[in-house]
């Protein structure tokens, strides 16, 4: 009766201990940092080619595509970020001053960062109703 008690306890503990294993490994491997513009600007020189997330704004006037491969600058007028993107741009990222939120990795000996992920953020339509003055 002892030997079986013993052998469930065992058995039970290798299945949380691998549980535990498998769902450390997993969050360890899916989490990205995300920074807004200016966090990033602070911190960029640690990141050294991290997977990170940056939600800025995107530079009017600065969408070039060539060849399927878009560059854009993030940021604003005096510090931006130059980004190179390969795929479809979404229809968002062409209105003034796009909120965007771009994933991929950044190259410190280039300034560039190279997107694997782009998505617009929409404009919120649901914004506080100003006072009239009496």
């Amino acid at each position: 009766m002892k030997r079986k008690r013993r052998n469930i306890i065992i058995i039970t503990t290798l299945l949380v201990a691998g549980l535990i294993y498998v769902i450390f490994t997993g969050i360890r491997k899916t989490s990205v940092y995300y920074f807004t513009f200016d966090e990033f600007l602070q911190k960029k020189n640690e990141i050294n080619s991290k997977v990170v997330r940056i939600s800025g704004n995107v530079v009017p006037n600065s969408i070039k595509v060539e060849k399927g491969i878009a560059n854009f600058l993030v940021g604003n007028q005096e510090k931006n970020l130059k980004v190179i993107y390969k795929g479809a741009l979404p229809d968002l990222i062409y209105q003034d001053s796009a909120k965007v939120v771009i994933e991929g990795t950044y190259k410190p000996l280039e300034n560039t960062f190279y997107a694997t992920f782009l998505m617009t953020q929409c404009p919120s339509k649901y914004q506080a109703e100003k006072k009239k003055a009496e």
